[in-house]
């Protein structure tokens, strides 16, 4: 089936047409759009509540490590893919001042973290109508990307699977945590050769993930129950990823990575 051209697209609406719509696809926790011309927009997002400095917040953290983290999640699961990433937009259900600034100063920060602080604009709104006595956000991530070098789906039979990081969550997460995916780490593997597909490992677990990544791929996994990392741990906002690579570039990986490396099983 074809789909039109996002040219195509704007021009129906703007003539008071029903467009059409491009080639979506939802895969794992990702959304892929297709461009045309060989080209595709990636989008990922995160959601937090309860979690922050406001009187009702479960967990209480300051706003800065809040606008870090969430932020994170996305950014990691756009970078993966081997997505250049275009802009974030943030959703704050809290005040601007000084909730929602000090948010957007996390937010910032883990841009920066990244390489990317003066590149990648930041757009978003707060809440200004209502008083708040909980910290609640959302943030979406997009980023672009050459079709043919999209990192989703590309796992090989024999490929052995790799956890990079430890899976932490709620008081067990520190900013700085040497034993937490780096995002230095991340982006390399995500540039990398070696590597097949990958994917940061969320509330669900490494286990989860480990065999959304063997389904992407139209495979199955003979994971290592004795691997030495929690298969079930929520691993909060992305400590860990599950990377899929040849068996040949086990050496490559650990040269590559700080982190503690663990091997999870083999693709089939």
């Amino acid at each position: 089936m074809e789909h039109p051209t996002l040219a195509e697209m704007a021009t129906a609406w703007a003539e008071g047409k029903t467009p059409g719509h491009p080639g979506v696809r939802q895969v794992r926790d990702v959304t892929v759009i297709d461009l045309g011309g060989g080209m595709s927009l990636v989008v990922t997002c995160d959601s937090l509540g309860g979690i922050g400095s406001k009187e009702n917040d479960t967990l209480r953290v300051p706003f800065q490590v809040v606008g870090r983290f969430t932020a994170r999640v996305a950014l990691f699961e756009l970078i993966a893919t081997g997505a250049a990433p275009l802009v974030v937009v943030n959703a704050l259900s809290v005040e601007v001042e000084p909730s929602g600034r000090q948010i957007i100063e996390g937010i910032r920060a883990e841009l920066k973290d990244i390489g990317l602080a003066h590149v990648v604009p930041i757009t978003g709104s707060t809440e200004e109508n209502m008083a708040t006595k909980e910290t609640g956000l959302g943030i979406v991530a997009i980023g672009a990307i050459a079709a043919d070098r999209l990192k989703i789906g590309k796992a090989q039979a024999g490929d052995e699977v790799y956890c990079i990081g430890l899976p932490k969550v709620g008081e067990e997460v520190e900013l700085g945590d040497p034993e937490m995916l780096q995002a230095e780490t991340l982006v390399q593997l995500a540039r990398s050769d070696f590597v097949h597909d990958m994917v940061p490992v969320g509330s669900r677990g490494v286990a989860h993930e480990v065999n959304e990544l063997a389904q992407s791929a139209g495979l199955t996994v003979q994971i290592e129950s004795r691997c030495g990392v929690d298969l079930a741990q929520s691993a909060g906002p992305s400590t860990c990823a599950v990377v899929a690579l040849a068996s040949d570039a086990a050496e490559r990986l650990g040269y590559a990575a700080t982190e503690p490396v663990m091997w999870v099983g083999r693709l089939e």
